[in-house]
């Protein structure tokens, strides 16, 4: 059969693209849209949603706490929304909603056929951890959205030669897009190296708008390094929980081992699967990434692949050198995967120059080529039906029930105390004035004080951590005392206000709100 008569007319091509962004985008719309808040937020949505709350935009740096564009986001959602705590997980929602969608584009923007995009976008669509974080209080699927965004921009931005409109329009939305996470403000430097390198007569002035770049991102990482300890935060990726940082070794295979561990945890969150397969895939996408960067078939093509393969580069150098995680493990309460929803458009295209290599030789006839398609759709279709779960609600649910309940119950007299991981979960959900307090030598960088004098807040997370001594002198003259606690993690706090009210004469009930707990100590005698 010739050519001509295989031939799909470009309409009806057109047509195709159309129906495949939106079903993409309406098929992760139904995987994720029972993901969003309906009680409260625990500990570690909390304290973003904190910031967005009761921040104000003029302390915009130390109220986001490492993440103040994604914070911003959130106020503007707070203020101008229904000013409910659901509403601060759309942005999430629609980020991972948009991001298979996107993902086809880019991919065909770079010259992959329309079925192997289908395929790669479709496992996106159902890829565990990145529904688990889309309508969550978190900004990691805009991660995932920022570096499609930016790798469908970089071509473009490589071969239009730069004015100084354009230097400029790139310096402001690229450190602007760096404020949302560490990573796209790693993704953004990454794309400014690959803008020098591939000047079109306009050398001075790309170097000229990337260097202010760097001098405003370094300003900033100075300034926000200075209000939260962001290097705690790393530690903690690096230790035994996360297990994000690689150990070097002189010892090849122990360097490959350790190498292949962190890189089957890359896969694990895209494209996922389990057992040999997972360090398979993973050895595919570089392998990808480097014939993509290598020898593409369009200049637009290799640009890409080379920004991704410096992004994949960064973070793997990082790891080793402790400041950088790459490949954190996924078996968490808190999903350790979500440190490497930014890497997903790597592996993506990487797996994407893959199949269309696979395709080439096994289909060299244009017959032989249809089928393939065919197939591959198909398969596409297959992991959708097959992979597909309602997202898991959102997790650890009953803070705001709770706290409606101490606020409506407490007297004059009595006194509330917040222990340590519900300090920001009472302060999303309180009616009382709120005020942010700087707290530069912790990992979060702020930390509530409530109006209220009847109100107190005792362990890490607070001002102060709130000593038995401390605890004495207010519930000195109190007849009961309110303890809010949430779970799931440990709380000695509990135990710390058990020791102080006994001895005083104080009897305890327990009030249980799904994951979150009121104990009432009432004055005996």
């Amino acid at each position: 059969m010739s050519k001509t008569l295989l031939r799909i007319p470009v309409g009806l091509r057109r047509a195709f693209d159309v129906v495949a962004i939106v079903a993409l985008m309406l098929t992760s719309y139904a995987a994720r849209r029972g993901s969003l808040p309906f009680d409260g937020l625990w500990f570690d949505d909390s304290w973003v949603a904190a910031g967005a709350i009761h921040g104000r935009l003029t302390s915009l740096v130390t109220d986001g706490s490492g993440t103040p564009g994604f914070t911003g986001l959130l106020m503007i959602v707070h203020r101008f929304g229904g000013g409910q705590l659901r509403d601060l997980g759309i942005p999430s929602l629609v980020a991972g909603v948009v991001a298979p969608s996107l993902l086809y584009v880019a991919l065909r923007r770079f010259g992959y056929e329309r079925s192997i995009a289908a395929i790669v976008s479709a496992v996106l669509v159902v890829a565990r951890v990145h529904i688990l974080y889309s309508g969550r209080v978190k900004g990691y699927t805009f991660d995932t959205v920022w570096v499609l965004l930016l790798l469908i921009a970089l071509p473009y931005l490589a071969r239009h030669t730069w004015r100084w409109q354009l230097a400029v329009a790139w310096t402001v939305c690229s450190v602007a897009i760096g404020t949302f996470s560490t990573y796209t403000m790693v993704a953004v430097a990454g794309a400014a190296v690959v803008l020098v390198l591939h000047p079109s007569s306009d050398r001075l002035v790309r170097v000229g708008a990337v260097g202010v770049q760097a001098i405003a991102q370094l300003v900033y990482l100075a300034i926000a390094e200075k209000k939260a300890d962001l290097a705690g935060i790393e530690k903690v990726l690096g230790g035994r929980t996360f297990d994000a940082h690689m150990n070097f070794s002189w010892n090849p295979i122990t360097l490959a081992q350790e190498s292949l561990t962190h890189l089957r945890r890359v896969a694990q969150v895209f494209p996922g699967g389990s057992g040999g397969w997972l360090t398979l895939f993973g050895l595919l996408a570089i392998a990808g990434l480097v014939a993509a960067a290598t020898t593409g078939r369009r200049r637009s093509q290799s640009i890409a692949a080379r920004y991704l393969l410096l992004l994949v580069t960064i973070a793997f150098v990082g790891s080793f050198l402790h400041v950088f995680p790459f490949g954190p493990t996924n078996a968490m309460v808190s999903a350790g995967g979500r440190h490497t929803l930014w890497l997903i458009p790597a592996m993506a295209l990487g797996l994407a120059e893959v199949a269309h290599r696979v395709r080439l030789v096994s289909a060299s006839l244009d017959t032989a080529r249809l089928a393939f398609d065919a197939i591959a759709l198909a398969t596409a279709a297959a992991i959708v039906f097959v992979g597909y779960k309602p997202a898991p609600p959102a997790p650890f649910p009953g803070s705001q029930s709770a706290t409606r309940y101490v606020e409506t119950s407490i007297r004059p007299g009595d006194v509330v105390i917040v222990t340590s991981t519900s300090t920001f979960s009472f302060a999303d959900s309180a009616t009382t004035p709120v005020s942010l307090v700087p707290t530069p030598k912790h990992q979060v960088g702020f930390a509530p004080v409530f109006r209220d004098p009847r109100i107190h807040i005792i362990g890490g997370w607070a001002v102060t951590p709130g000593t038995p001594a401390e605890i004495r002198s207010w519930v000195r003259d109190a007849d009961r005392v309110f303890v809010f606690t949430s779970g799931p993690l440990p709380d000695s706090g509990v135990q710390t206000m058990a020791g102080v009210l006994q001895p005083q004469g104080f009897r305890m009930e327990r009030h249980a709100f799904e994951w979150n707990t009121v104990f009432v100590w009432r004055r005996i005698g």
